[in-house]
């Protein structure tokens, strides 16, 4: 009898992208053992639901302590106090492995999880695979400073097996010495739900909102797509705008332009996140969606519009423009405040273009992205 596959996961134990992963797999014969890369107050809830899980998938979450509404909690108050004293995290990895036998250790992000990998004792890695997983801009964007360029090789030269979301990707990990299996270039977040009835949803001509990524921090421009939107709302009295996940370095920013059109902008927090439904719900409501950042890799959300016939703006620095060659019907703009404009200015124009849109990108949505298809695609990480 085959025995049943374990899995060491080292990753965001609070990030949705990594619950939405791990669900693909809970009717899967698999051992999951969940190891933070990094601090968190608190476990994703689709990831508790996880550890809760009724199928054939087991999924424990290291140091949970018997709650997992603590989980978070003791880690983060943990590590703040154990840093003092040159507490790392890295010393509970190397216990686990050597006191367990993993079929495979998986990195899920390169910065935090893939940065830890590269701090272990080599030894003891000898006898399980490594997988390690691009998410976002983790080689495209640092590869460019020396000192993450460094470690990035050091972590690429430690893995059996990589994935990413952007063929542009698997180019760059070659280009820095990666000499593994490629694994198959699909979302890290799993597929999505495609629904047939989006033929029978709202038109895009007739929706009146546009929905746009707020995130701040390191690589979001929101400052552009505001400046773009108040070129263009002043002629559209029947447009508004939802801006979703904004951090908070860029609140302010979004509270000023809220006060600008004071009926016709709201938005939520990252502390207010939108579920998953809500999510979707909000998209199948949207005419259009802008995601504006200096380096990403393929935003989920971009893939959300795509699958619900909301029209994507997205900028050149993703990997949307891979999309758009597989037919889908997008449009990518640079980092520029006129470009910018004169697309979201051409989506509230032109009805014709979002109503086709919304057709071909269903349509391929169901061939590319379906939940189904995506997950078939996933297994052959952990039976490879």
């Amino acid at each position: 009898m085959k025995s049943k596959r374990r899995v060491l996961i080292i990753g965001l134990l609070d990030s949705v992208h990594l619950a939405k992963w791990l669900r693909q797999f809970c009717q899967e014969d698999i051992d999951f053992l969940l190891m933070p890369s990094k601090k968190f107050r608190k476990i994703h809830p689709l990831l508790a639901q996880l550890v809760t899980n009724q199928g054939k998938a087991n999924y424990k979450i290291l140091g949970s302590y018997g709650s997992i509404r603590l989980a978070g909690y003791v880690d983060y108050i943990r590590h703040e106090f154990f840093k003092k004293f040159s507490y790392k995290r890295i010393t509970s990895i190397q216990r686990i492995l050597s006191c367990n036998d993993f079929n495979f250790v998986h990195a899920l992000e390169i910065q935090g999880a893939g940065y830890l990998l590269s701090d272990l004792d080599p030894n003891l890695l000898r006898e399980t695979k490594v997988i390690v997983t691009n998410w976002g801009s983790d080689i495209y964007y640092f590869q460019n400073y020396p000192h993450h360029r460094d470690r990035i090789i050091k972590v690429l030269k430690l893995a059996d097996f990589y994935s990413a979301e952007c063929f542009r990707d698997y180019k760059l990990a070659r280009q820095l010495g990666f000499m593994g299996v490629d694994l198959p270039c699909i979302p890290n977040s799993g597929g999505i739900a495609i629904s047939l009835n989006i033929y029978e949803s709202i038109k895009p001509s007739e929706r009146k909102q546009i929905i746009v990524k707020g995130y701040g921090g390191s690589f979001g421009r929101i400052d552009l797509v505001l400046n773009a939107l108040s070129r263009v709302l002043g002629d559209f009295p029947s447009i508004i705008v939802l801006i979703y996940s904004v951090t908070d370095d860029i609140r302010a920013l979004v509270e000023d332009f809220c006060h600008r059109f004071p009926t016709r902008v709201s938005f939520r927090t990252v502390h207010q996140q939108l579920t998953i439904e809500e999510m979707r719900r909000e998209m199948l409501s949207s005419r259009i969606y802008i995601g504006c950042s200096k380096s990403d890799g393929i935003s989920t959300s971009f893939l959300e519009a795509l699958s619900c016939g909301t029209f994507p703006i997205q900028t050149q620095t993703s990997c949307a423009s891979e999309w758009v060659e597989k037919g889908f019907i997008a449009d990518t703009v640079d980092l520029d405040v006129d470009e910018l404009s004169n697309s979201i200015l051409n989506a509230l124009k032109d009805n014709d273009l979002v109503d086709n849109a919304q057709l071909t990108n269903a349509s391929l949505s169901k061939e590319y992205l379906d939940i189904e298809i995506i997950k078939r695609k996933a297994l052959d990480f952990y039976l490879t």
